[in-house]
């Protein structure tokens, strides 16, 4: 395999501003999905690569913001993080939090086509994070990101957070969203 030669790898044409709409799908009281158009602002920065002894840190800083289809000056959910290429191992880390008290490291391998899945598990003290807060009603068990290219000023992402409810069923909380290039 050849080795991408770009300072930041796979992640190089994410680098901008992107808008877009998805739909988002969680979870009523009774463990019934409910459905919520939405309107998405990301911004994705490259961060000054920054080397600590072999390491060399190759990252887009992330940052996230929702808002309702009818309002959009106020958001309804934010989050942010970092995508990260780790070259040495062709890795694409996502470490993302939000607000709620709920954060995720999840890793995969990028394609050839410049499309990627990371995924985590939680449990284990690695991979998912939620406070006792969030864990007594709803717990995350699991995370998938897929996110794939459509042309060099479009993307689609497809989000499936594991949640384990109370009655002790998974439900599939999901983000689908298509962006396109801002700058």
């Amino acid at each position: 395999m050849t080795q991408d030669q770009r300072p930041l790898g796979p992640l190089t044409p994410y680098i901008g501003a992107w808008s877009g709409a998805g739909v988002d799908t969680v979870p009523d009281g009774k463990g019934e999905p409910i459905r919520t158009p939405f309107v998405e602002r990301v911004t994705l920065e490259a961060v000054p690569l920054l080397t600590y002894g072999n390491q060399t840190v190759r990252a887009l800083r992330y940052s996230c913001r929702d808002f309702a289809t009818d309002d959009k000056s106020t958001p309804v959910y934010e989050e942010n993080g970092y995508f990260i290429w780790v070259a040495e191992t062709d890795t694409i880390v996502l470490q993302v939090s939000n607000p709620r008290g709920l954060s995720m490291l999840a890793t995969g391998k990028p394609a050839p086509d410049g499309s990627f899945k990371v995924t985590s598990a939680g449990g284990s003290g690695r991979g998912v994070m939620v406070t006792d807060y969030l864990e007594t009603f709803i717990n995350v068990v699991g995370y998938e990101t897929s996110v794939e290219p459509l042309d060099a000023n479009t993307f689609r992402y497809a989000n499936d957070t594991l949640l384990k409810l109370p009655d002790g069923k998974i439900f599939h909380q999901t983000d689908i969203a298509t962006l396109k290039r801002q700058s």
